[in-house]
This record gives C-alpha cells, structure tokens and sequence, in this order.
C-alpha cells in the first residue's frame, strides 16, 4: 500500500524550515558576537599626568594616548578619542600612570584670581566687615583708612557694671583689596539686609598683631580718610563718658 505523498511532503518542508531557521539564528549570533568585539577607542595614560595639565599638552608631551578594547568593555564614561574631546580640559587632580582617563576626571580651567601686591616690608590682614562698618561701597584698593575697636571694659572695684568702649585702633593704613565674602561667615554678615565683603589692609607687623586680636575681640569698624587727615590722640569714648 502506498503511503500518501502530502504529509511526507510537509515533513521534509518543516525539516527545511527548521534548518534554515537555525542556520539564521546562527549566523545572526556570530554577527552580534563580530558587534560585541568591535573596537572602541579611549584614552589612557602612558605617565601620571600632573593637577591642572591640559589634554592637549599632555598628549603633546606623550603623557596620554589612544587605546583600542572591545566595545562591550568600554566604560560609559571613558574619553575618547582624542581628536573628539576638548584638548583645553584640565586634570582636576592628578591622573596615575595606567589609568583610563574618565569625564569625571577633567574640567575646564578655572582662572586664578590676580594676586595681591602687598607693600615691601609690612603684611596683609584681612576682616570681614558689613556696609556700614566698611563706608558702604567706597572703599577701593588705594583707600587710606583708619580703623576703630569697639571692645568690653571689665568694671573696676568702684562699680562692677561692664562698659563698651570705643577708640582708634589704627589710624592710618592702606587698603589693597575688597573681596566677596563666602560660606557660613557671609550669610553670618548679612543679616538685615547688609552685604558683606571681606576688606584686606597693609600693616606692620606690630599693627596686625593689633587688628588681628580686635577681630577677635571687639567690633571693628573703618572710617575713610580724606587728604590730609589726622587722628588725634584720645583714649576714645565708653558707656560713661559718651555724652559728657
């Protein structure tokens, strides 16, 4: 007896499709696997490149250079390639010898605040002071100031009441900087609305040793001197004499 042709047709056809099926799959994961090991370029470091180093001067010293590793190893933050990255970035800190050269590791130069010139022979003190203390917006580098301490006076063995005295503390020194103040201590320094700066003066060192212990001490504030102004001597004012 003859065996019916169609359903030994079919097999054979599903056998085919089941082949060819397989043999896709196959090659489609030999061609994911070509994908995986493609390579990708980043950049690592020959020699430590040292804080604040561009890229551009590191690769010109040959401090830096290009990789090739598997696609599927790179770090999602490796730089690379040279050529697509900014040469102007700069080491934020020190980058070891043999390291991959991460984003995170480089940024744009910050530029440096100009130094100060402090005169020959004396020093620069600085103290944060608020508007009405340092003449409002008036001060400039070049302004001639004199500089009052207000301070507690311990009562004496006639009265044991404390009193708050006010005297020169310096009478002539030379302002060479007014600053913005930062942090904790500006927000300290501008309470009812007052902005703060921090005022930078010229003294011996005889006179900041003064100013330095005022500043811990009592309450300092600056009065602008006009051309040809004197302070006299005085042993200044307290609670008990401010009105006499």
């Amino acid at each position: 007896m003859k065996k019916p042709l169609l359903p030994i047709t079919l097999t054979i056809l599903l056998a085919l499709g089941a082949g060819i099926v397989t043999f896709l799959f196959i090659a489609g994961a030999d061609d994911r696997a070509i994908a995986d090991q493609q390579g990708a370029t980043i950049v690592v470091t020959k020699d430590a490149v040292p804080e604040g180093m561009t890229l551009r001067t590191a690769r010109d010293e040959g401090l830096i250079t290009e990789t090739t590793i598997p696609a599927d190893l790179r770090p999602t933050s490796a730089l690379g390639p040279i050529d697509q990255v900014d040469p102007a970035l700069v080491a934020l800190a020190e980058i070891p010898a043999g390291q991959t050269v991460m984003e995170a590791a480089v940024g744009t130069a910050v530029e440096q605040a100009p130094a100060i010139t402090v005169p020959e022979g004396q020093m620069a003190v600085s103290v944060v002071l608020d508007d009405p203390a340092k003449v409002g917006a008036f001060l400039r580098p070049g302004s001639r100031v004199a500089i009052f301490d207000t301070f507690a006076v311990p009562g004496t063995e006639d009265t044991e009441d404390t009193v708050f005295a006010t005297r020169p503390l310096l009478d002539d020194v030379t302002v060479i900087a007014v600053g913005t103040v930062t942090g904790d201590r500006a927000d300290e320094a501008t309470e009812d609305s007052w902005s703060a700066q921090l005022v930078t003066v010229a003294v011996t060192q005889e006179q900041a040793q003064r100013l330095v212990h005022a500043t811990r001490t009592g309450a300092l504030h600056f009065a602008l001197l006009g051309e040809g102004t004197v302070l006299s001597p005085t042993e200044g004012v307290n609670d008990r004499t401010l009105f006499s």
